[in-house]
Parts: C-alpha cells; sequence; structure tokens
C-alpha cells in the first residue's frame, strides 16, 4: 500500500479518535458544568492538531513530489545506460568481424616465426586447428 494512503488514513483515524474523546468527554461530564477555560484549552488543541495535521500533510506531499522526480531522473538514466550498453555492443560485434583471420593469415604468422600458441593468442583460433592448418600446408608442399 502506498505509504501516502497509509499515513492519510493514520491522520483520519487520529482525528476521529479525538472528535470521540471530546464527545465522550462532554457526555460524561454534560452535567457538569465545565469551566470556560477547559473548553477553551480543548478548543487549542485541537486547533494545533489540525496546524500539526496540514504541516505533515505539506510535508509528505513535498517529499512525495521529490521521490517523484528521483524515479523519472532514474529511468531516464536507465534508458541512457541501455543506449549505451546497445551501442558498446554493436561495437563489439563489430570489433570480432574485423578480427577475422584465414588460413593465409595463420600462414603468415607461421612464416614469420610464430609459434601455434602465439597464433592462436592473436588470431583467436583454437591451436589445434593452427597446428592442423600449418601441417595440411606443408603436406600439400611436399
Amino acid at each position: 500500500m502506498d505509504p501516502q494512503k497509509i499515513l492519510l488514513f493514520a491522520q483520519i483515524g487520529i482525528q476521529i479518535f479525538l472528535i470521540i474523546l471530546v464527545v465522550v468527554i462532554i457526555f460524561r461530564d454534560k452535567k457538569k458544568v465545565a469551566p470556560v477555560h477547559t473548553m477553551d484549552e480543548l478548543k487549542s488543541l485541537l486547533e494545533e492538531t489540525q496546524r500539526l495535521n496540514d504541516e505533515f500533510s505539506r510535508l509528505i506531499q513535498q517529499k512525495s513530489g521529490i521521490i517523484t522526480r528521483l524515479i523519472e531522473e532514474l529511468d531516464l538514466k536507465m534508458h541512457e545506460a541501455e543506449a549505451v550498453k546497445s551501442g558498446l555492443d554493436d561495437i563489439i560485434g563489430k570489433a570480432r568481424m574485423v578480427k577475422t583471420y584465414t588460413k593465409a593469415d595463420v600462414l603468415r604468422f607461421s612464416k614469420g616465426g610464430l609459434d601455434p600458441l602465439e597464433i592462436s593468442q592473436i588470431t583467436e583460433i583454437p591451436v589445434g586447428e593452427i597446428q592442423l592448418m600449418i601441417k595440411l600446408t606443408t603436406q600439400e608442399g611436399s
């Protein structure tokens, strides 16, 4: 349940309780004549309660507005982050396509003096596959 609604219900409950309390006191002491200052104290108490209630409502609305703005900013930042991630994914995909090595490249590395492990690290082709390419080329040349 929304915290704002919970606080509103609590506020209404407190006001109802205070009204019932005043009514009970009035009916209980109906036969007695209440001094004027007692009624003035109750009136000032109710006025103070109303003032606090208004201040509390204002603060809740203020905090609710702040939270709403923060949520909107977070949503915007999440969309920006998703766009950046998507762009990075595209760049990574393109970079992988650029690093496609052929059999000729592997043979050039081998003739250049690199061993199969070094060629594998550069081309990201498994060592066994590189060894097979070199062996087949050597057999074809014989």
